[in-house]
């Protein structure tokens, strides 16, 4: 059986900027390729916020529904454990949410209507058996869970290889062994053994890694979120599972735009660095679609010399050009130090919650967790987190 994985569209990213359409554009270009497999598997962050605007709600629908329109020989044949499942038409679709969609227990996520127009199956905790013909594929899934909770949120979900056939395991987490610069709990150690692969979505950089026998898969995202060095030399793709053979082939998308990472080494004065920056970004070629393009300047200036970086942008209107100015005098950069050192690398989400468990500990609060309570208070939901406290709402 051939299996599509097309990850972290993020629908709706940059939304109201020049940037709108591109989520849109390269997420059904990820969706048409797919359509030449038996069934396709999406690990989550299709969309870009927990709440969506109703506009991007439904362009998704749109694009996700392309699959129920194209024919497949494959069915969801039930599910593990039993329950209701919409009824799919066309190439079935599997899905989970990610941390970008992540609602308290109890709301809705934006994944679950997709689920509840009949475009996909979302999984969290639980399995769906694909067939074709004799060939059957068991798909599990758990949906974006907080990084600390997410080993034992791993662990009570019990997932076990069904015998008989080829068991995929799909996931939206940081791991230890990939993630750098913000805080992951999880590592390939905590993987149940025996799947045959281990599909993570979170990672917008595709790469494979084997350990003790386990091979964890990240298919990397269809749009570009982050301007990294990496980003530059990969394109942006998705790949076929065969579970016949365990291979896994990717496909390049044409539609991403262009993008570009330069640096430059500053020395000298700031006019100098100016002029080089200026040699070389009129040197990245024209498109349809303007180019992206990150500028780092590195290095040291004499005391007092800086950079109008805005002056640099502004020569160039046909790129998106983004400008990481690191080069300053030694006293700027010691005063940057400093303040980077009072800082946690810490994600907002972390810091926030973290803030919020020591708050509650203080109150001697014994209710439900505490992310439940921090999701509703980011949607502004204050009456509903004030009964969740005091018992009076359903967790």
């Amino acid at each position: 059986m051939r299996i599509a994985i097309a990850s972290d569209f993020h629908f709706g990213y940059a939304w109201g900027t020049e940037r709108a359409e591109d989520s849109f554009i390269q997420g059904k270009e990820a969706i048409e390729k797919s359509l030449a497999a038996d069934a396709i598997i999406l690990p989550g962050d299709i969309f870009d916020s927990r709440v969506p605007k109703q506009e991007i709600i439904g362009r998704a629908m749109h694009i996700v529904g392309l699959a129920s329109l194209s024919p497949s020989s494959a069915i969801i044949e039930k599910a593990i454990p039993e329950r209701a499942l919409p009824k799919l038409h066309g190439t079935p679709v599997i899905a989970i949410h990610g941390n970008h969609e992540r609602r308290a227990s109890g709301l809705t996520n934006p994944v679950q209507l997709l689920e509840a127009a009949g475009l996909c199956v979302v999984l969290h905790g639980n399995a769906v058996v694909l067939r074709k013909g004799e060939e059957r594929v068991a798909i599990h899934g758990m949906g974006g869970v907080p990084e600390q909770y997410a080993p034992l949120a791993l662990k009570e979900c019990g997932f076990k290889p069904l015998p008989g056939m080829a068991n995929i395991l799909v996931l939206h987490q940081g791991f230890r062994e990939h993630v750098y610069g913000e805080m992951a709990y999880l590592s390939m150690d905590d993987l149940p053994p025996g799947f045959d692969l281990y599909v993570n979505g979170h990672i917008h950089l595709s790469g494979i890694r084997e350990k003790g026998g386990k091979i964890l898969f990240h298919p990397g995202s269809t749009i570009l979120t982050q301007m990294k060095k990496a980003e530059a030399k990969q394109p942006k793709r998705i790949w076929i599972y065969d579970s016949a053979t365990g291979g896994l082939q990717p496909e390049e998308l044409a539609t991403p735009r262009k993008f570009y990472y330069v640096e430059i080494n500053a020395a000298g004065s700031a006019s100098a660095v100016a002029e080089q920056a200026a040699g070389r970004l009129s040197k990245i070629p024209a498109s349809a679609r303007k180019p992206l393009v990150k500028l780092r300047i590195t290095g040291t200036l004499a005391p007092g010399a800086s950079i109008n970086a805005k002056a640099i942008a502004l020569q160039f209107p046909g790129l998106m050009l983004s400008v990481d100015n690191e080069a300053e005098s030694k006293q700027f950069k010691r005063r940057v130090e400093l303040l980077r050192e009072g800082h946690s690398k810490k994600s907002v989400d972390e810091l926030g919650l973290s803030i919020l468990q020591k708050n509650l500990e203080q109150a001697n609060y014994d209710g439900p967790e505490a992310y439940k309570l921090l999701q509703l208070l980011v949607e502004g939901k204050q009456d509903e987190a004030a009964k969740l406290i005091f018992g009076e709402y359903p967790s």
